[in-house]
């Protein structure tokens, strides 16, 4: 009987991995409650994984593991938006731990000795890296696509990191969702210059909800119907400012925050995006 129960649980186990692992032909995008930072990770419809950002600390590996299933150890795409600890920190254990397809860096230095850390535990794994392409187009295979409207040409001692953030869109379907790092409002402007269509479904509020991001006239662009939040319980920062707050309401965007809700589900099955209930 002992025996036998054992391996009813390891039968329950692997075919509760094995269901996680069949593609659904829907795009989830989980916003992880890293605290204080960053850290977005996206499967596809036929389960390919980009993580961007990695917040603070360590616990971007232990809820990517949550996520994807313990069993499951690739990231097909990594991508920084910016150096600054806060987005990059966790990603040292995710290089640790996963098997990664590529890393994404953006053109921008940073004195920070643990991001020197970073890339020399990525060149040692010899890890295909490459810098963010401007104004291009990534194709990740069953109708997904990742745009990046704005990414520095080169370093610039004369820029901070978060003006260097790199401001970018998936596209799946009908449905978008842009993701801005933490880039100030002149950065928003820069990317608008594209003349590209902005109208997204969701987007990812610039710098934790900071008042010196996420214009007026980057809103009224870009569109969205929902706005989350990445910003930790309490921050020393007061992120989210009331000001960004006030300006996503006079829109009447739907507010999500992970210092309230933990992590955010959203799922896009190409016509719509859903929200977490």
């Amino acid at each position: 009987m002992k025996y036998a129960a054992i391996f009813i649980l390891i039968m329950i186990f692997v075919s509760a991995f094995l269901l996680n692992e069949l593609p659904d032909n829907r795009l989830h995008i989980y916003f992880l409650d890293v605290g204080q930072g960053d850290c977005i990770l996206i499967k596809s419809p036929d389960n390919k994984t980009i993580l961007i950002d990695a917040g603070p600390g360590s616990s971007a590996v232990k809820l990517i593991g949550k996520t994807l299933g313990h069993l499951n150890r690739k990231i097909d795409l990594m991508i920084l938006s910016h150096p600054h600890k806060d987005h990059f920190e966790g990603m040292l254990e995710v290089v640790k731990r996963y098997e990664i397809g590529k890393i994404l860096l953006p053109n921008a230095g940073s004195s920070d000795p643990l991001y020197s850390t970073l890339l020399n535990e990525i060149k040692s794994r010899k890890i295909e890296t490459a810098f963010v392409p401007q104004n291009s187009d990534i194709d990740f295979g069953a109708g997904v696509f990742m745009d990046f409207l704005y990414s520095d040409s080169a370093i610039s001692d004369k820029k901070s990191a978060n003006e260097s953030s790199v401001i970018s869109r998936l596209l799946y379907g009908k449905t978008s969702i842009i993701f801005t790092g933490d880039a100030p409002v002149e950065e928003e402007y820069s990317a608008l210059k594209s003349n590209k269509d902005f109208s997204v479904n969701l987007i990812k509020i610039g710098h934790h909800g900071s008042k010196y991001s996420t214009s007026e006239e980057f809103l009224y662009e870009i569109n969205p119907t929902y706005a989350v939040i990445q910003s930790g319980s309490k921050n020393r920062y007061g992120h989210p400012h009331k000001e960004a707050l006030d300006r996503l309401e006079k829109r009447n965007i739907q507010i999500f925050r992970n210092d309230f809700s933990g992590t955010l589900e959203f799922i896009s099955d190409g016509e719509a995006i859903y929200a977490p209930i």
